[in-house]
């Protein structure tokens, strides 16, 4: 059944719930801009489906980086470093999600918000990379 919340008849539909497709061409074209809408309401309005689609994107780059964060967290656990450990890994998955959220909140053009959503996924992998090259060593 075709229920009309679910396909968006009589609702507008979210940028976030879009195809992966549709937030291209949306990038593209522009998301929702009105009639003889402006340039810099045009450019701002692809700059918010890009920013919608890199975030879609890092959000799996994400996952990764944590799985990548975790190899290296877990490989020699000691009794003592056990609770090191998990304040460590919660600490990463808090200021993670933290600067995702900050990513979010950016809305000017100039400092790229679409290329500031990868920033949290690089980082923990960076980290991760880091400790996981640490561990290996010792």
């Amino acid at each position: 059944l075709d229920f009309p919340l679910r396909c968006g008849v009589g609702w507008p539909r979210k940028l976030r719930l879009l195809t992966t497709a549709e937030r291209l061409a949306a990038a593209e074209d522009g998301w929702q801009l009105p009639p003889g809408a402006t340039p810099a309401q045009a450019e701002a309005s692809r700059m918010q489906a890009r920013r919608q689609l890199q975030a879609h994107l890092a959000g799996a780059l994400g996952i990764l980086s944590l799985a990548v964060l975790a190899v290296p967290l877990a490989l020699r656990v000691g009794r003592r470093e056990t609770f090191v450990n998990a304040a460590v890994a919660l600490a990463v998955a808090l200021a993670y999600y933290a600067l995702t959220s900050a990513a979010e909140w950016v809305a000017d053009p100039a400092l790229r918000p679409d290329l500031l959503a990868w920033a949290p996924s690089l980082g923990v992998l960076a980290l991760g990379a880091f400790l996981l090259r640490r561990a290996d060593r010792g």
